[in-house]
């Protein structure tokens, strides 16, 4: 992703990153999963847990999702989450986005610093 895109990036999940925040807390403190991420979709989608129901918010459609979901449907191959994971546990500072758009789906990580 160029850096153009990015930027836009961040400025659409900037002032919806409180609801996001949340949610992803919840997750761990529910012990749901140590690993959450955000969903960003273009179209609807049925994959995570739709933050804002079926609603989209500036271009986007968000969802909260898990490394485990992702594995379970296949979206994640089972033989890659252990890179999955070690990629994820050297971004403990940042925010995991799998960003979905009509030419495909993406990992993206963004430092939570540049969105609060």
């Amino acid at each position: 992703m160029d850096q153009k895109s990015l930027e836009l990036l961040k400025t659409e999940i900037t002032p919806n990153f409180s609801h996001l925040r949340q949610a992803l807390e919840t997750i761990r403190n529910e012990q749901i999963s140590n690993y959450p991420l955000v969903i960003l979709s273009e179209y609807p989608i049925e994959l995570g847990i739709s933050i804002f129901g079926s609603q989209r918010v500036g271009a986007y459609f968000y969802s909260v999702s898990t490394l485990e979901e992702l594995a379970t449907k296949k979206i994640i191959q089972m033989d890659k989450v252990e890179d999955f994971l070690k990629i994820y546990n050297e971004h403990e500072a940042d925010l995991c986005v799998f960003l979905i758009q009509a030419s495909g789906g993406q990992f993206i990580f963004l430092p939570i610093a540049s969105l609060s």
